[in-house]
Formats: C-alpha cells, structure tokens, sequence
C-alpha cells in the first residue's frame, strides 16, 4: 500500500470514529451527523433505534385512557318459561304468556384505547358490572290431565318482582377507524368487536322462592313421594361470545384531553333456568326461558392521551 492510499484509509478511519463518538454523547448536530456519517459511508443516511426508539415511535403519545359512564337500554323479548318434570307424566310444556323484562342499568366505564397509526385502533371495554332487575309476568301452568291448565305460581304480582337480580360482565375488544388525522380536534370513529359475557350474583326474590319450594313438594308428591322437606331452588344464566358495533366521536378539548361519545350495540342472548330438587337432590322440575337482551350502550367518558 502507497503512502497516498495510507493517507486515504486513515482519513475515513478518523471520520468514523468521529462520527460515533459524537452520536454518542450527542454533541454534534443533526446535519453534523449526517456529513459524519457520508463521509463514513458514502451515504447521507444514519441508523438509529433500539428499545427507546421503538417506545417513542409505537408506543407514547397513542394512547387514551378513558372514564365515564354507561348507560344500557335493553330491547329485550324473552319466550315463554318452559317446564320439565315426570310429575304426573306432564313431560315438557310451555306457559304461554309469561314473560320477563330488563331494566334500564347506569355503571362505570374504564376503557383503554390504543392507535397502532394515524387512524387504525383497538379499544379494551371494562368498568364496573352493571345490576339488572328481572321482572316477570304471566302464569306458571300445569296441564294437569283430566283437571286441565292449573295456575301455579303469578309471576305478575308485585311481591314476586323484581323476580331476580343479576350483574353482568361484558370485557370486550373492539377495533375502530378514526376519521381526519391525528392533528384534528374532532374525530368520529366506527368500531367492531367481540364481548365475553357472563353474570353473577344472581338471586332470586324471597317470594318467588317461597313458591317455587312449595311448588316442589306438590311435584314431589304427583311423583308418589313424601317430601321430607321444602324444596330446593337455584337458577343460573348462560354466557356467551357476542358481537359488537359500536359509532363514535372524540373531540379534543384540551391538549392530551377529549371528551368522547359512543353509543354501541351487542346482540346478547342468554338462557335462564330454575332448578327446583327435593331434599335429597333428586331432580323435580326445570324451567328455563331464552332472553334477548339486545342492550343499546350509551356512553360518555373523558379520555387522556400519553
């Protein structure tokens, strides 16, 4: 290698070195870097990134942490209760014109929204689960042979109402499009997802329970049995994977804080079903009605951005 050549090579070498320490310890410009790095490379582009990099460019600055408040409007439709039992051969039958009805319910809304760019996100639904009253209406029959229909239980009178209570869980993931540019103060959005719903603390009206016993022994006894005791009386509700929609807007108040609007819809269906059994255990009757509860979601939060 000539002297020119050693020249040549030192003269990068040096640039090189330059160039990295003062990326380093940042003390160079942008544009000091840029020439640093062309002359290293003979490009006018450096490599940047890391863990930091990746937060700043994916993660900070697109997110919303929203709280409000639900209000849930059911448009609900149930069929008739259904009966099975093998007392006095009476198999399975319906009684037409009972019927169970949703209340409206309010709760807490906690929701966590994440823009993977300008206007593509996904949103995580939570809060607090909201309580609903059931209320019934209509006879509880029998068709008892040779005496006919027998009116059993009123599902209709006010000590029988509300006939239960329940809260529902609905965690639900849904992703949306946002209208405009991440710049702008008004956004409308669509949104559609998926919502897991199941329901606790489901109890029944003292009432209604009082009846039902009874109605267990007067079973018990159309199977040729003594009852030894009152009857025994539990119910549960089915859960289930729901789609959702959901329409919105989020308006931008304040930097970093919106005020955002949403009104959703889920097509929930759930079965209910009372189980009376005897002392012993021994199966006497279940009832069981399907309940579209169909709710409308309406809501109101203020979300922050970081």
């Amino acid at each position: 290698m000539n002297r020119t050549t050693r020249r040549i090579a030192a003269a990068f070498a040096c640039a090189a070195v330059s160039t990295f320490a003062g990326t380093l310890a940042h003390a160079q410009s942008t544009a000091e870097a840029n020439v640093a790095a062309s002359a290293s490379t003979g490009s006018g582009s450096s490599s940047g990134g890391g863990f930091g990099q990746f937060m700043d460019d994916y993660v900070w600055g697109r997110n919303v942490m929203a709280v409000g408040w639900f209000y849930i409007r059911p448009m609900d439709s149930a069929t008739p209760l259904t009966t099975t039992t093998s007392a006095l051969g009476l198999g399975t039958y319906q009684s037409p014109g009972t019927d169970v009805k949703v209340s409206n319910a309010n709760t807490l809304s906690v929701t966590f929204t994440h823009f993977f760019n300008d206007n593509i996100a996904g949103t995580f639904v939570g809060g607090v689960p909201p309580k609903f009253n059931l209320y019934g209406s209509g006879n509880v029959i029998a068709p008892v042979p040779v005496i006919g229909p027998l009116t059993l239980i009123n599902l209709g009178l006010p000590q029988n109402n509300p006939v239960a209570t329940v809260r529902e869980w609905s965690p639900t993931i849904v992703a949306q499009y946002y209208f405009g540019t991440k710049e702008s103060k008004f956004r409308p959005f669509i949104g559609g997802g998926v919502s897991y719903n199941f329901f606790t603390n489901l109890r029944l009206n003292s009432n209604f329970v009082n009846a039902m016993q009874n109605l267990g022994q007067v079973l018990q006894l159309g199977m040729g049995q003594v009852p030894t005791g009152p009857a025994k009386v539990s119910a549960e509700t089915s859960s289930s994977w729901t789609p959702v929609a959901s329409v919105g807007v989020s308006y931008e108040f304040a930097k970093n804080w919106s005020a955002i609007g949403t009104v959703s819809y889920l097509p929930l269906k759930t079965t209910s079903t009372i189980t009376i059994r005897s002392q012993e255990g021994q199966v006497l009757a279940t009832n069981k009605t399907d309940i579209k509860v169909d709710p409308v979601v309406f809501g109101l939060a203020i979300g922050y951005k970081f």
